[in-house]
Protein backbone atom coordinates (compact mmCIF):
# COMPACT_ATOMS: atom_id res chain seq x y z
CA UNK A 1 0.00 0.00 0.00
CA UNK A 2 1.41 3.03 -0.77
CA UNK A 3 0.15 6.29 0.68
CA UNK A 4 0.25 9.35 -1.17
CA UNK A 5 1.20 11.36 1.56
CA UNK A 6 5.06 9.53 1.93
CA UNK A 7 5.41 12.12 -0.48
CA UNK A 8 4.66 15.14 0.93
CA UNK A 9 7.76 17.38 1.97
CA UNK A 10 6.02 18.76 4.99
CA UNK A 11 6.49 15.41 7.13
CA UNK A 12 9.53 14.74 8.71
CA UNK A 13 11.71 12.11 8.42
CA UNK A 14 10.59 9.74 11.17
CA UNK A 15 7.20 10.39 10.24
CA UNK A 16 8.50 9.16 6.48
CA UNK A 17 9.88 6.46 8.60
CA UNK A 18 6.65 5.48 10.27
CA UNK A 19 4.57 5.08 7.55
CA UNK A 20 7.55 3.10 5.06
CA UNK A 21 7.08 0.55 8.27
CA UNK A 22 3.69 0.75 7.89
CA UNK A 23 3.50 0.10 4.13
CA UNK A 24 5.92 -2.91 4.69
CA UNK A 25 3.69 -4.09 7.68
CA UNK A 26 6.47 -4.07 10.30
CA UNK A 27 3.94 -1.97 12.69
CA UNK A 28 0.58 -1.80 12.94
CA UNK A 29 -1.25 1.43 11.29
CA UNK A 30 -2.85 1.94 14.73
CA UNK A 31 0.76 2.21 15.38
CA UNK A 32 0.92 5.30 13.38
CA UNK A 33 -1.46 7.66 15.31
CA UNK A 34 0.68 6.63 18.35
CA UNK A 35 3.72 8.74 18.21
CA UNK A 36 5.35 5.64 16.98
CA UNK A 37 8.88 5.61 17.83
CA UNK A 38 10.76 3.70 14.49
CA UNK A 39 13.61 2.88 17.19
CA UNK A 40 10.95 0.19 18.16
CA UNK A 41 11.24 -1.48 15.08
CA UNK A 42 14.49 -3.12 16.61
CA UNK A 43 12.23 -5.22 18.68
CA UNK A 44 10.53 -7.51 16.20
CA UNK A 45 13.52 -8.10 14.35
CA UNK A 46 14.64 -11.27 14.27
CA UNK A 47 17.68 -11.46 16.32
CA UNK A 48 19.70 -14.31 13.70
CA UNK A 49 19.47 -11.87 11.07
CA UNK A 50 21.62 -9.45 12.95
CA UNK A 51 24.52 -12.19 13.40
CA UNK A 52 25.50 -11.95 9.95
CA UNK A 53 23.69 -8.65 8.62
CA UNK A 54 26.59 -8.27 5.93
CA UNK A 55 25.24 -11.97 4.18
CA UNK A 56 21.58 -10.38 5.40
CA UNK A 57 21.66 -7.70 3.75
CA UNK A 58 23.50 -8.85 0.44
CA UNK A 59 20.61 -11.46 0.57
CA UNK A 60 17.79 -8.84 0.33
CA UNK A 61 20.12 -6.42 -2.59
CA UNK A 62 21.05 -9.27 -4.55
CA UNK A 63 17.84 -10.17 -6.25
CA UNK A 64 16.86 -6.42 -6.53
CA UNK A 65 20.06 -5.54 -8.63
CA UNK A 66 19.41 -8.70 -11.06
CA UNK A 67 16.02 -7.55 -11.20
CA UNK A 68 16.86 -4.16 -11.98
CA UNK A 69 19.73 -5.09 -14.73
CA UNK A 70 17.11 -6.84 -16.37
CA UNK A 71 14.28 -4.16 -16.44
CA UNK A 72 15.84 -0.98 -16.31
CA UNK A 73 16.98 0.80 -19.49
CA UNK A 74 18.61 4.15 -18.47
CA UNK A 75 22.18 4.43 -17.64
CA UNK A 76 22.89 6.72 -14.80
CA UNK A 77 25.24 9.22 -17.18
CA UNK A 78 24.25 10.52 -20.82
CA UNK A 79 28.42 9.63 -21.49
CA UNK A 80 27.47 6.21 -20.40
CA UNK A 81 26.87 3.09 -22.87
CA UNK A 82 24.09 0.11 -21.86
CA UNK A 83 27.35 -2.14 -22.02
CA UNK A 84 29.25 -0.33 -19.69
CA UNK A 85 26.80 0.31 -17.14
CA UNK A 86 25.64 -3.48 -17.87
CA UNK A 87 29.55 -4.54 -16.62
CA UNK A 88 29.46 -2.46 -13.45
CA UNK A 89 25.69 -3.80 -12.11
CA UNK A 90 27.30 -7.16 -12.98
CA UNK A 91 30.29 -6.57 -10.88
CA UNK A 92 28.13 -5.49 -8.23
CA UNK A 93 25.81 -8.42 -8.59
CA UNK A 94 28.81 -10.51 -8.46
CA UNK A 95 29.97 -9.10 -5.48
CA UNK A 96 26.72 -9.43 -3.36
CA UNK A 97 26.45 -13.10 -4.55
CA UNK A 98 29.69 -13.99 -2.93
CA UNK A 99 28.80 -12.10 0.24
CA UNK A 100 24.94 -13.67 0.07
CA UNK A 101 26.29 -17.47 -0.58
CA UNK A 102 29.18 -16.78 2.03
CA UNK A 103 31.60 -17.58 -0.63
CA UNK A 104 33.57 -14.70 -0.33
CA UNK A 105 36.91 -16.24 1.19
CA UNK A 106 35.92 -19.54 -1.48
CA UNK A 107 39.18 -19.13 -3.21
CA UNK A 108 42.49 -21.08 -3.56
CA UNK A 109 44.75 -18.18 -2.69
CA UNK A 110 42.50 -17.28 0.39
CA UNK A 111 42.39 -21.01 1.44
CA UNK A 112 46.32 -21.61 1.10
CA UNK A 113 46.79 -18.51 3.36
CA UNK A 114 44.42 -19.56 5.63
CA UNK A 115 46.24 -22.91 5.60
CA UNK A 116 49.16 -21.38 6.31
CA UNK A 117 48.24 -19.91 9.04
CA UNK A 118 47.20 -23.03 10.48
CA UNK A 119 50.87 -24.76 9.99
CA UNK A 120 52.41 -21.60 11.54
CA UNK A 121 54.11 -20.79 8.40
CA UNK A 122 56.67 -18.12 9.05
CA UNK A 123 56.58 -16.11 5.81
CA UNK A 124 52.88 -15.54 4.91
CA UNK A 125 53.43 -11.71 2.80
CA UNK A 126 53.05 -13.60 -0.39
CA UNK A 127 50.24 -15.65 0.60
CA UNK A 128 48.63 -12.71 2.40
CA UNK A 129 48.88 -10.37 -0.29
CA UNK A 130 47.62 -13.30 -3.19
CA UNK A 131 44.47 -13.61 -0.38
CA UNK A 132 44.34 -10.22 -0.87
CA UNK A 133 44.20 -9.48 -4.28
CA UNK A 134 41.39 -12.80 -4.75
CA UNK A 135 38.77 -10.69 -2.67
CA UNK A 136 39.93 -7.21 -4.96
CA UNK A 137 36.71 -7.92 -6.97
CA UNK A 138 34.56 -7.69 -4.18
CA UNK A 139 35.22 -5.20 -3.09
CA UNK A 140 35.33 -3.29 -6.55
CA UNK A 141 31.70 -4.60 -6.38
CA UNK A 142 31.15 -3.00 -3.06
CA UNK A 143 32.83 0.32 -4.36
CA UNK A 144 30.65 0.71 -7.69
CA UNK A 145 27.15 -0.08 -5.46
CA UNK A 146 28.11 2.64 -3.11
CA UNK A 147 29.28 5.53 -5.96
CA UNK A 148 26.03 4.39 -7.71
CA UNK A 149 24.02 3.78 -4.79
CA UNK A 150 21.79 7.11 -5.78
CA UNK A 151 21.73 6.36 -9.73
CA UNK A 152 20.01 2.98 -8.92
CA UNK A 153 16.18 4.09 -10.14
CA UNK A 154 14.07 3.61 -13.34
Amino acid sequence: MILPILGSFSLSCQEKLVILLAETNLISPNDMNNNYDPRAIAQTIDVDELYDLDITIAKFILPRLIAYKQHCERTPRMTMTREEWDEILDKMIYAFERIACQTEEDTPEYKAYIKAIWNNEEDLTDLKRAAKASLKPISEGLSLYHKYYRNLWW
